[in-house]
């Protein structure tokens, strides 16, 4: 069973989603850490969203330097979950913050599929690189934003 051990070094985390839910949450929680998190939302509207954390401070192939990992949280109940989903709320944004600053080598991997700290296989599309390409040229064209290698 992995446990809960935080890093001894302070990291540098982005989590995309902070605005709220579960993204928000860990932002909180890994600031709270000390650690540097730079936070993420999808439109100036939603901007105000994290003042507050603000106010406290998927790419593997790419950046081969940086750990990249997809974190399945489960059906949570926030906003995009609604209320009858039935999964924990905190197990949904715990593994985020133990992949981002946990010294535990399974935590020094990336290109894993995670649900509630345990790696699983994802869909066989992700593994697929024409696919990832494919993707990364369409986020590129719809963002306007390149990847740098």
């Amino acid at each position: 069973m992995l446990t809960n051990s935080v890093a001894k070094e302070k990291r540098r985390v982005s989590i995309t989603g902070s605005a709220d839910g579960l993204g928000h949450a860990a932002a909180k929680t890994l600031l709270s850490q000390g650690h540097e998190v730079v936070v993420h939302v999808r439109s100036n509207e939603r901007l105000s969203a994290v003042d507050d954390l603000v106010a406290c401070g998927a790419i593997a192939m790419k950046w081969p330097h940086v750990f990249c990992n997809a974190v399945d949280p489960g059906w949570v109940p926030t906003k995009m979950g609604g209320p009858s989903a039935s999964d924990d709320l905190r197990q949904g944004h715990l593994t985020q913050e133990w992949l981002a600053v946990s010294d535990e080598s399974e935590a020094l991997t990336s290109g894993g599929y995670w649900y509630h700290k345990q790696r699983t296989e994802p869909h066989a599309k992700v593994l697929d690189t024409d696919f990832q390409n494919l993707l990364l040229e369409k986020l590129a064209k719809s963002t306007g934003v390149e990847l740098e290698v």
